[in-house]
């Protein structure tokens, strides 16, 4: 499988920070705070070098790697496909470097308090404006061994956001204020973190298989020795760690190479090389007996459990036949896991493979299943190591082979066509294996991989004696357990109306050999009634299994021997099919999506096996309280009648009556051409695409579907405030719905999506909420956006916060609602929220996939599917004004919905008649 990368959050370093370290230990802290108070100015550096690029090389694949004369590498890569860049820097340290404050997460606090903060150039308000004229499109994240701050931008902007970056690098300065808040923030957090089973499952397995080395201690830190950092820590940690020769800096996208390493080196002048520590990881003891972990939670429904096993570092030969092994065990529905466990026996809800094989001594081989009835947890561990039996004493036959390095190469070629994809494999590659292209070799490693090379890494790296097992299960208390090179240019679309109505969007795009197909029916959610609620959700789950020609493991086998994919979904108005192949398979994968549009089986024992797994999903939600909070919300603004106030998944006994004919007659009542669009973009010949297309999709039905006309939203007149209650004491979550648009109200569409970017920063934290809520440590998420449908929807703002905030967290909303209402909006910030809404829309279109999936869905609904091309002339002709009216015209009344475990502390019930 393709390398391994990790996660999460915001922060990151400093101006001569070895000088700051050195005085501090002639001075003490006080010293440092002195100098590091100081201005740019007043620092004495003496006679300086300029800032050099000291050597760059140009691999065959077009990559750049240079190294700057202060330490710094930067790497480069030029991709025309889109008007945009991304800029990444990358610090090399991470929670397993911390030393003295390991257990502390100091490099996650940090993060939190580099990204966007104050600098000796900038306040952290100054800051946020730049960032939100760039777009908004930034993030940061902390892992084991790395810190990574980005900025994604169109490509004009590049320069600034290189700039910002350099500023939070070279000028950070960490008021005590930020401090404060930011240590509030981690905390709920952690909490949230806590609070999911899955987390909890991957922090104790860390902790099984680690005693000694220090991915024991998780990410975030642990609370008590979190709250004994002081600032005095921070400035400490940043000026031994985030020195220019402990950085990496990435720029991939729409740029010259050349200018954009001049911009790098102009602005990393004057950051000189710093004393890195040098640090000696413990090595962890050889583990001699298999080790098990269980930990009981209240209120899961779901088993989750872990089988690892200890392996190797990135650069160890063997981590080509252990990554083809984790692919023939449990990666793809014809996979021996999947195939065995899900599909035929119904024992597993999921389950999957992997080999993390990192650049640090922590490689772990490790199977996953969630197991959704108890008794048959012992039945799955007990498979999986007559699975992993098998490897070792039998050879992968040449076909399965086969399938997987397929598999592998088509994996390799996704995953690297969006910018952000990239970057991430250029910076991940060069810090794990000392290679910015190690990702290229990679495939060809896996090419070169043999049966008996997979025989024996099984035998040598799976001994029974040295498993490691790990479950999260519903608490029982007797089983509680401790815890610890320049792109060709796209075609445009052609678009083709077939004699059965079936239209066809086309388009010619050959920046890299993928074929993506996007075919949408007119039905999903809306679909739906409450004698059958979850019918369109269960059909789409049916549908691609198999055909009345390819049995469900001949279909996937098909398909992952081309290394294609296959999908098949339900969203709130319609019901969807989406493949991808390779160039070279576009006849084979027509023919395959054209059996599956007109030959689906809905074959009864598949059904069972879809249903049981439904079934457990549904019991599964109620552990989420995103989901109990969404569905109170949702019951009570929509009212009964309405599909919108159903579960997509269903009833526990609506699912139980479907049958497989009734999702047989379900599906062929709306599969029909008048309410269907077929997009397919990539690199293809249009003629031949369109004759290929038409001769196979010409016999789908021509007459109309039913009409589907759901009941609308009850008019709302009066403020009304509903509660939940849970048993966990751990979060509560607070959500509004206001009244909201159809999709085809261009009137009020675009204001409503600027005033969403104000309220809430757009796809990205920010804006006024966030602000307001995050800013003050009273929630870890807080978030705005507009439900657009068919039918009309809502507008939803939710916030996830502690118990006894719920309430001042609403009225800080409320407040803010007002706020919008009355027109207080700044011209600053409107721009701003203009450009985060033309960003976040271009960075949206960089995949064939995405591109015909707007194409399709805005073709479908009458808009057309050029409809995105206008997208930012019509932002850009949104006023104050037009904000402010849709503000006044639909959030004048509100459901809200707050969901705690403590209902005495909920708000008084507020109906304002």
């Amino acid at each position: 499988m393709p390398r391994s990368r990790l996660r999460t959050t915001e922060c990151a370093a400093g101006l001569l920070l070895a000088c700051i370290a050195a005085l501090a230990q002639i001075s003490g802290t006080a010293a440092a705070e002195s100098f590091y108070d100081r201005k740019p100015a007043e620092i004495f550096l003496g006679e300086q070098e300029p800032l050099a690029v000291d050597a760059v090389t140009l691999s065959d694949s077009g990559t750049v790697k240079a190294t700057l004369s202060n330490g710094m590498v930067v790497l480069l890569k030029e991709n025309h496909t889109a008007p945009v860049a991304i800029a990444q820097v990358t610090v090399k340290t991470g929670c397993i470097y911390e030393e003295e404050y390991l257990g502390a997460g100091i490099s996650h606090l940090f993060e939190h308090l580099m990204s966007g903060g104050t600098t000796s150039t900038r306040t952290e308000e100054e800051t946020g404006k730049l960032l939100d004229s760039l777009g908004g499109m930034t993030n940061a994240y902390t892992s084991f061994e790395r810190t990574a701050y980005y900025i994604k931008t169109t490509s004009d902007k590049l320069p600034i956001a290189i700039e910002l970056l350099a500023d939070w690098m070279v000028n950070t300065k960490v008021t005590q204020e930020e401090f404060d808040r930011e240590m509030q923030v981690v905390q709920r957090e952690y909490e949230r973190s806590s609070a999911d089973p899955g987390r909890t499952l991957f922090q104790l397995a860390s902790q099984n298989m680690y005693q000694v080395f220090p991915v024991h201690y998780p990410i975030l830190g642990y609370p008590h020795i979190r709250a004994k950092l002081t600032l005095d820590d921070v400035y400490r940690y940043r000026g031994r760690m985030y020195v220019p020769n402990n950085m990496v800096f990435t720029v991939v996208g729409d740029v010259k190479w050349q200018d954009a390493l001049e911009q790098v080196r102009a602005m990393f002048d004057g950051f000189e090389r710093g004393a890195v520590p040098s640090i000696s990881l413990p090595k962890e003891p050889e583990q001699v007996s298999e080790r098990m972990v269980r930990k009981g939670l209240d209120n899961l429904n779901t088993t989750l459990a872990t089988v690892s096993y200890h392996t190797i570092t990135l650069t160890h030969p063997d981590l080509y036949p252990l990554d083809v092994l984790a692919a023939v065990l449990g990666q793809g529905e014809s996979s021996r896991l999947v195939r065995s466990l899900k599909n035929e026996r119904g024992l597993v809800q999921s389950i999957s493979t992997w080999s993390h094989t990192p650049g640090y001594d922590a490689g772990v081989f490790t199977v996953y299943a969630s197991v959704p009835e108890p008794e048959n947890v012992q039945p799955v561990l007990d498979a999986i190591a007559e699975e992993i039996e098998r490897c070792k004493t039998e050879q992968v036959d040449a076909a399965e082979l086969e399938r997987v390095k397929n598999q592998v190469a088509a994996q390799h070629v996704y995953g690297n066509e969006t910018i952000e994809s990239q970057a991430s494999s250029l910076v991940m590659s060069y810090l794990s294996a000392g290679d910015p292209d190690f990702d290229e070799h990679y495939v060809a490693g896996i090419q070169e991989v043999t049966p008996q090379e997979v025989q024996r890494v099984a035998n040598t790296y799976f001994p029974g004696s040295k498993r490691c097992i790990t479950i999260v299960e519903p608490k029982q208390d007797e089983q509680e357990a401790p815890a610890e090179a320049e792109a060709a240019q796209a075609g445009p679309v052609k678009e083709v109306t077939l004699d059965n109505g079936l239209r066809l969007l086309l388009k010619r795009n050959p920046n890299v050999p993928i074929v993506a197909f996007e075919l949408y029916f007119l039905g999903g959610l809306r679909a739906d009634t409450q004698q059958t609620s979850g019918i369109s959700n269960f059909m789409a789950q049916l549908w691609s299994k198999s055909t009345a020609n390819r049995t469900p493991n001949e279909l996937s086998d098909e398909l992952e021997h081309m290394g294609a994919g296959l999908s098949t979904g339900s969203g709130n108005n319609t019901f969807f099919l989406r493949g991808t192949c390779l160039a070279r398979d576009f006849d084979k994968m027509t023919e395959i999506i054209a059996d599956v549009v007109f030959n689906p089986a809905f074959d009864k024992e598949e059904a069972e096996k879809i249903r049981t797994r439904l079934l457990a999903a549904i019991r599964q939600r109620q552990d989420r309280i995103y989901s109990q909070a969404q569905l109170l919300l949702n019951e009570t603004f929509y009212g009964e009648g309405s599909p919108y106030a159903l579960d997509s998944l269903g009833t526990p006994e609506t699912v139980k009556l479907i049958s497989a004919a009734d999702l047989a007659a379900f599906y062929r009542s709306l599969a029909r051409a008048p309410q269907a669009v077929l997009a397919v973009y990539g690199d293809i010949d249009i003629k031949k695409a369109q004759n290929a297309l038409a001769e196979a999709f010409a016999a789908l039905p021509a007459q109309p579907a039913p009409n589907i006309a759901p009941t609308p939203p009850p008019e709302l007149n009066a403020d009304k405030t509903v509660t939940g209650t849970r048993d966990r004491e751990d979060t509560a979550a607070v959500y509004f719905a206001f009244p909201g648009i159809r999709i085809t109200n261009l009137e009020d569409r675009d204001a409503m999506q600027l005033l969403d970017v104000v309220l809430s920063g757009g796809n990205s934290p920010g804006g006024w909420l966030h602000d307001a809520l995050r800013g003050a440590g009273l929630v870890y998420e807080v978030h705005a956006f507009n439900i657009f449908g068919l039918d009309p929807r809502h507008f939803q703002i939710y916030a996830i916060t502690n118990p006894a905030t719920a309430g001042k967290v609403k009225q800080i909303v409320l407040d803010k609602v007002e706020q919008m209402r009355q027109g207080k909006i700044s011209p600053e910030e409107f721009d701003r929220a203009k450009t985060i809404c033309i960003t976040e829309e271009l960075m949206s279109r960089q995949t064939n996939s995405a591109q015909a999936m707007t194409a399709a869905i805005d073709e479908l609904y009458g808009l057309g599917y050029d409809f995105d091309h206008t997208f930012a002339e019509r932002i850009e002709a949104v006023t104050i004004d037009d904000v402010v009216r849709v503000a006044n015209k639909y959030l004048k009344h509100y459901v809200c919905a707050i969901v705690s475990p403590k209902a005495k502390e909920l708000p008084p019930e507020q109906n304002k008649q």
